[in-house]
């Protein structure tokens, strides 16, 4: 009987170190993993409408890994992940002129999570649009006053 309730207690710390162990090496991957520079991004082709998450990788150890929007001479709009060589601006946006086909996309790079949305975009045309509605309010509540 004894031995029986010492062997349950041995089964419990066991599975009980396991699930420490296997937490603390969840943690470590996942900061491992930040330090090396993965990020997550969105990631489509233009052709779609469907956008995945995806996890990027930089291609050396040492060099940068970005979060890609080019908005493409032919209309598309195309995320995914980049590198150094796909992103000379760097952190920014700025037209990339392709001397090969004579054509030029515009493209936004970035280091963030997540950061090649259209959310951005969104919500500043929200601010927008409120302020523009800002005023013309003032004004007909201006002239109806006045």
């Amino acid at each position: 009987m004894l031995l029986k309730y010492f062997l349950n207690i041995y089964k419990n710390f066991i599975k009980f170190i396991l699930i420490i162990f296997l937490l603390i090496n969840l943690f470590a991957q996942e900061v491992i993993s930040d330090r090396l520079g993965h990020i997550t991004c969105y990631k489509n082709n233009g052709f779609d409408l469907g956008i995945e998450e995806v996890r990027c990788s930089p291609s050396f150890p040492s060099s940068p890994t970005y979060c890609l929007k080019a908005n493409v001479y032919d209309g598309r709009v195309v995320r995914d992940c980049a590198t150094s060589a796909q992103c000379p601006q760097g952190n920014a946006c700025s037209p990339i002129n392709y001397e090969e086909d004579g054509t030029t996309d515009f493209v936004c790079c970035c280091q963030d999570d997540l950061c090649n949305s259209a959310m951005n975009n969104i919500k500043n045309n929200h601010l927008l649009l409120s302020c523009i509605l800002t005023i013309i309010i003032s004004m007909i509540t201006c002239q109806i006053i006045f």
